[in-house]
This record gives C-alpha cells, structure tokens and sequence, in this order.
C-alpha cells in the first residue's frame, strides 16, 4: 500500500503546480510520475511517454510562461507553493475520511501527505 500511495501523493502535488500554472494561463510542459509521463512534444502535442531517467520517477510537473512579463514573477512563485499546499489540503481529506471511513490506505495517504 505504501508505494500506490507515494504515487497518489506525488500525481497529487505535482497536478497542484500544474493547475495552477494553468489558471495563470502558462503553457503545460511536463509531468512525470515514476516511469510514466506526458509531455508537450516538437508539434506542440501532449504525448504519453516511458520517461527513463529514474531521478525524476519521484514526480515533476512543470509549466511555462506563454509570454515573457513582469507579472510571471509572482504567477511562478504561486505555482511553486501550489503543490505543497494541494498535498497539504489532499492529507487533511485524506485523514477526516479515514475518521468517517476507517480504511487504512486513507490513514497512510494522509500521513504520507502530511509528512
């Protein structure tokens, strides 16, 4: 259970850094958790790949700025705190259900996540 869950956790922190790259209208680049990934291609496609460098198999999102402005200064740093605080309010979630539901995956998402 503990290496779904390191996975749940990750996918989660990392869609936080995504998402809100994209509400700040930047242009998705990558996204990685363990071998499995997509990123923006040559074309300007988003492909599914089998991502080989093990170093970023523990997760990776990023996201760039569609044009060059002052204003991306401050829109980046909301997306860097983005993914801790998704993962923050993900274990909270995660441990008020295990009080309702009384499963232990949700304990261990919780825990993980906070920790």
């Amino acid at each position: 259970m503990m290496i779904p869950s390191y996975f749940i956790v990750a996918a989660i922190h990392e869609l936080g850094h995504i998402l809100t790259g994209l509400s700040h209208g930047f242009k998705f680049h990558l996204f990685v958790i363990g071998p499995i990934g997509l990123k923006r291609n040559e074309q300007d496609e988003v492909v599914l790949y089998l991502e080989r460098n093990p170093v970023l198999w523990g997760g990776i999102g990023g996201v760039w700025p569609k044009i060059e402005d002052s204003g991306n200064f401050r829109a980046f740093a909301r997306v860097l705190i983005a993914g801790p605080l998704f993962t923050f309010a993900f274990g909270g979630i995660s441990l008020y259900l295990f009080l309702l539901i009384d499963h232990q995956f949700l304990l261990l998402l919780g825990a993980m996540a906070l920790a």
